[in-house]
């Protein structure tokens, strides 16, 4: 018996095939709607992830406190631009504290905050409006919403945990790179990067520090003192090589 046939039909020579009713316009339009649905709603719970993920600030970098480091810090600074001025220039090494120390000195923030949880400071700037947010930010814009820094330094890496006001919240960029002189202006690789929990990509992180550094307003700010040749990490300490 040919295979779809129908008995009676056999005799006769003839084969009937089974046929299959049109297909439902309806029906697909609705999958399609249901597909859409879902795509929306998936969407939406990525955007509140990633959403949340920028909002969460990680717990930041344990940072050793020293009451004497600024002081100790100055004491160094000034003997090395002494010997450098005197024709025998000898490297200055800072720790952490050190550098944390005067970090927040020249950032004008609460001398407290160091080691605190994000957002401690007492002298709050207040956050930039959208209308005065420019496309690309200049470093007294950035340096107007730190409100804490934490630089820790390890092997010859540098990382910085930075709490800064963006539309009235309190976010936190962590950036890990390494540092370095060009012409006689900062450098920054950056290796890695965090937004509150949310990981950067790397090809945007380069872009984003590329633009800053090549912005020639921030080139006038990163440029290097005459006597200084070079600015390293090394060993877990900030080294600066004078001429």
């Amino acid at each position: 018996m040919p295979l779809f046939g129908h008995p009676s039909a056999a005799g006769n020579g003839t084969e009937k095939r089974l046929t299959f009713p049109p297909a439902d316009p309806k029906r697909g339009r609705s999958i399609f709607r249901l597909v859409y649905r879902i795509a929306n709603y998936a969407t939406i719970v990525l955007l509140i992830v990633v959403v949340a993920l920028i909002l969460h600030k990680p717990q930041p970098p344990q940072v050793i406190t020293d009451p004497q480091a600024a002081q100790r810090a100055e004491s160094k600074i000034q003997a090395s631009e002494s010997a450098s001025s005197s024709g025998q220039p000898e490297p200055l090494h800072l720790d952490s504290s050190e550098v944390n120390s005067l970090l927040h000195q020249d950032l004008k923030l609460d001398p407290q905050a160091i080691g605190t949880a994000p957002g401690a400071a007492a002298n709050q700037q207040a956050s930039p409006t959208p209308s005065t947010i420019a496309p690309d930010p200049t470093i007294e814009e950035v340096q107007s919403s730190v409100k804490d820094v934490k630089v820790t330094m390890h092997d010859d890496r540098v990382e910085a945990y930075v709490v800064f006001s963006f539309h009235g919240e309190d976010l936190s960029l962590d950036l890990e790179g390494k540092l370095g002189v060009n012409d006689g202006v900062l450098q920054f690789q950056p290796t890695q990067g965090t937004l509150g929990s949310l990981p950067i990509p790397q090809g945007a992180l380069d872009d984003a520090v590329q633009k800053m550094l090549s912005s020639p307003e921030n080139r006038d700010k990163l440029k290097l003192p005459a006597d200084i040749r070079n600015l390293r990490v090394e060993n877990g300490e900030l080294v600066v090589d004078y001429k």
